[in-house]
């Protein structure tokens, strides 16, 4: 009997230390990083009224879209060209898919360009303050690795 009794408090002693070191675990965990990737408010985002707001969401849903139909095709010319390392059956003109590809690209550049652009026409003089941190911040972002990172936490 006395042996039961041991084996019990153990196992009640065991179920304790597990449920605190959970709850110790949970209310001392630090709070989750945002993506980097997820500026939906950016400088330029607080200070726009509601019709301006509307419109940057719409010319923003209207680039996302160029640029996944400009990636896309971008894809489909680029997948062949690489393919021919697997099969060297695949006959292509390197030069044409080349010169290709680079004016997809410049229809990128171009196109982005132009969505800035765009973007300036909704702001009031006032506002372009915000519109040039909020170019810098997107640049940094297209051009990769000129974007301030925060350090990692210790």
């Amino acid at each position: 009997m006395k042996l039961f009794q041991l084996y019990k408090y153990a196992a009640l002693g065991l179920l304790v230390l597990n449920i605190s070191m959970i709850a110790f675990f949970f209310l001392t965990a630090p709070p989750p990083r945002p993506h980097p990737n997820n500026n939906e408010k950016g400088p330029l985002r607080m200070i726009l009224d509601k019709q301006q707001d509307k419109s940057f969401l719409s010319l923003a849903k209207q680039h996302k879209e160029e640029m996944i139909d400009l990636n896309r095709q971008q894809r489909a010319l680029l997948l062949p060209y690489f393919n021919r390392i697997i099969d060297p059956s695949i006959k292509i003109n390197s030069d044409s898919l080349l010169t290709q590809v680079q004016a997809l690209e410049q229809k990128k550049i171009e196109s982005t360009y132009l969505h800035f652009q765009d973007i300036k026409t909704i702001l009031r003089p006032e506002q372009y303050p915000d519109f040039e941190k909020f170019v810098e911040q997107a640049i940094g972002r297209i051009l990769l690795g000129q974007e301030k990172r925060p350090k990692p936490p210790r």
